[in-house]
């Protein structure tokens, strides 16, 4: 499943000088997770990494799986603070995810692909403003039932193949 993240903006001066690249840093280590001493590196390492990504001012970030690695509270943490970033400044993001809460939370438009060969089976437009979804949202809820529905039957398949092997 891939999401896009719509929106672009330049980050400051133009990329590689010194106020377009310190401004994604200063925004990254300005959030609440980064600051926060409490043994969460991983919030830290992601957000560093999102920072760094973002310094260069790509016309649009990959962001593959970013918060597989980390444990629930840091990932909840951590898409916050990506929203955060994303309404302070936009940037436009083609972000890849097997989880779907993730997914509605942070997309845009949600794109589900087929197992193999990996096609575009549908694409689902999420309205809601990015700022106002949260955790336990009943309007996701619904998104995220829909993209259940369209992708049950492959991972019921992909689950059989892997019994079979």
């Amino acid at each position: 499943m891939q999401t896009a993240i719509r929106g672009a903006g330049p980050w400051g001066a133009r990329p590689g000088s010194k106020p377009g690249l310190w401004r994604p840093l200063r925004m990254a280590s300005a959030s609440p997770a980064i600051q926060r001493r409490d043994g969460r590196a991983g919030a830290r390492t992601g957000r560093v990494a999102i920072a760094r990504a973002l310094a260069g001012n790509p016309a649009v970030m990959l962001m593959d799986e970013p918060l597989s690695a980390l444990d629930s509270q840091t990932r909840e943490l951590l898409m916050d603070d990506l929203v955060g970033l994303w309404t302070r400044q936009p940037f436009t993001a083609v972000y890849v995810t097997h989880n779907l809460a993730e997914a509605v939370r942070r997309g845009h438009i949600v794109v589900v692909l087929s197992r193999r060969p990996g096609q575009v089976r549908e694409i689902v437009e999420i309205d809601k403003p990015l700022g106002d979804r949260e955790f336990g949202d009943a309007d996701l809820d619904v998104y995220q039932k829909r993209l259940w529905t369209l992708m049950r039957d492959e991972a019921r398949a992909a689950d059989a193949e892997l019994i079979n092997v």
